[in-house]
């Protein structure tokens, strides 16, 4: 109905405003479950002060981490555009980025702007930081160190309400061990973000299923699943999931009170547009790196998986992934069932994480031998870490001790790994980004019209989220004449054309910077050399 109502370029909008909207909401709707909770349960500050070993163990671990990984934007261009989104919510109130700017009275002002693919939260939470610190790149960094110590004391209570205090102090630090959370932790994604939510959720679960459908846990669950839903893809049909477990679980207990018809239904709303989103991502104009191949198919699964597998459990201890953990893990499991230990608790964490794990796994991009992708495995590698602290329930305090001395130990050998680049080595697709904001720094910054430049690139989106003025080959064609109204007031005082290894790549959708460059006889200005292949920034003379 809305298709028939308004064109693409309406729909874009209202869906842009919708996705910055959502999250407020959701962010708002947690509030309220969880002061719902607070008060229904007894001496709950009692609880909460009892929580500070793990805040303790918190703090140290993000300092570990930070020490050994220093923030850097390591997966572009995803990065960029979450990045792009952030500054879209800060400026516009809008989740859109922009994909086309122009200098004027020496600012960068917006001219188009599309909507990412990514669900809104984690551009949301960086564009509040931007509210209050100033647009910054590094806030997206903020971000995810705050997650990181947050996550923490998650999987610290989560672990100490099963197998004791000293297991939960390892709990933090037994993650920390994992290489792929030190960088995820580091970079400007939002995998932490959905790997803590996640957590959040099952302990959500367990909570409701311990208290016999208590309405203001169901709500709390409820409540930390609106903020799920926001956080990736694969967030709603895993809540589906846990909400049917629990719902399962307790079928005769439930009782639908006014205020969990509310939460439920505010929860529905707050999904909606990510639902839409979803509809656009089958798009492969919305979505080209997709290259036409379905996102979501079983052949990929059955390519992905024993890659997977292999790397998993690779003992080295510069594997990004679990490894020596994931074999900890699998004995530790397999004790727990032999023991017929294992209950519906136990179900309840591995369902959903083996959920969103398989969906990974059968998404297009889900392969570990793209590094890039590794991060999307982050929620199952967390939980893999904290699986082997299961043998220590019921055990005596020198076991558990011996547990948490081994994975100090652990940690330290594999963030050392990290710090050294050995877990983890930069990749050529952030080493290229990085070298395209260097070499229009190099050339902008020292002349006197900075401020009034204008960039031609098909990484013009990358140099707007750096501050720069820019367009596509194909936009700086279509805006021609406004380009030349824009030179003839002053606003516009040189005009560089930046050309780079992905031109062929994306000359389709947003021109040929190569033609601007022959068509123009602009002037070499300089070229650098990348791994990837060059990078030339030419001079445009004014005429």
């Amino acid at each position: 109905m809305v298709d028939a109502w308004l064109d693409e370029a309406a729909r874009f909008t209202l869906l842009a405003r919708l996705l910055y909207l959502a999250p407020p909401a959701a962010l708002l709707l947690c509030a309220a479950t969880a002061w719902w909770r607070w008060r229904a349960v007894g001496a709950p500050w009692r609880a909460a002060a009892a929580a500070w070993p793990g805040v303790a163990v918190a703090a140290a671990v993000v300092a570990a981490v930070l020490v050994a990984s220093p923030p850097a934007m390591r997966m572009q261009f995803d990065e960029s555009s979450l990045v792009a989104v952030s500054q879209g919510m800060h400026e516009a109130r809008t989740a859109s980025m922009a994909t086309g700017a122009v200098p004027f009275e020496g600012a960068v002002v917006r001219l188009e702007n599309t909507v990412d693919k990514r669900p809104p939260l984690f551009a949301f939470l960086v564009s509040v930081v931007h509210d209050l610190a100033g647009a910054r790149i590094a806030n997206a960094f903020v971000v995810n160190a705050l997650l990181l110590g947050v996550g923490c004391v998650l999987w610290f209570v989560a672990v100490r309400a099963r197998a004791g205090l000293v297991a939960g102090l390892a709990a933090p630090v037994l993650v920390a061990a994992v290489p792929i959370v030190a960088v995820c932790a580091t970079s400007a994604g939002f995998e932490l973000l959905a790997t803590v939510l996640l957590t959040a959720v099952v302990l959500a679960a367990l909570a409701a299923v311990a208290s016999g459908g208590a309405p203001s846990a169901l709500a709390l669950l409820l409540g930390t699943g609106g903020l799920f839903v926001l956080a990736r893809y694969e967030s709603l049909p895993v809540l589906l999931l846990v909400l049917g477990l629990v719902g399962w679980r307790l079928r005769r207990q439930i009782v639908c009170t006014r205020g969990l018809v509310a939460t439920a239904v505010a929860v529905a709303w707050i999904a909606a547009p990510v639902l839409v989103l979803l509809r656009y991502a089958r798009d492969p104009k919305f979505y080209p790196e997709a290259g036409g191949r379905p996102l979501l198919a079983f052949e990929h699964l059955a390519a992905h998986v024993p890659p997977f597998v292999q790397q998993w459990f690779a003992p080295a201890l510069t594997n990004p992934l679990p490894g020596v953990l994931a074999i900890a893990a699998g004995l530790a499991c397999a004790w727990r069932l032999w023991q017929r230990r294992a209950g519906f608790g136990d179900l309840l964490v591995a369902v959903p994480v083996a959920a969103a794990t398989g969906a990974t796994l059968t998404w297009f991009y889900g392969d570990v031998r793209e590094r890039t992708a590794l991060r999307l495995f982050l929620p199952a590698a967390c939980w893999t870490a904290l699986a082997p602290l299961v043998v220590v329930a019921g055990a005596r305090r020198a076991v558990a001790a011996a547990v948490l001395v081994g994975a100090v130990a652990l940690a330290g050998l594999r963030l050392h790994a990290v710090a050294r680049g050995a877990a983890f080595p930069p990749l050529r697709t952030a080493a290229l980004a990085a070298a395209i904001e260097a070499a229009a720094a190099a050339v902008d910054d020292g002349v006197p019209e900075h401020g009034h430049t204008l960039w031609v690139s098909t990484a013009a989106q990358h140099l707007i989220v750096h501050g720069r003025a820019a367009l596509s080959p194909a936009s700086f064609a279509r805006r021609a004449d406004e380009v030349q109204r824009l030179a003839r007031d002053g606003h516009v005082r040189a005009l560089f054309v930046l050309t780079t290894p992905l031109d062929r790549e994306f000359a389709e959708a947003y021109g040929d910077p190569e033609a601007l460059v022959r068509a123009t006889g602009a002037e070499l200005l300089r070229r650098v050399a990348t791994e990837a292949g060059p990078i030339s920034v030419y001079r445009v003379p004014r005429r």
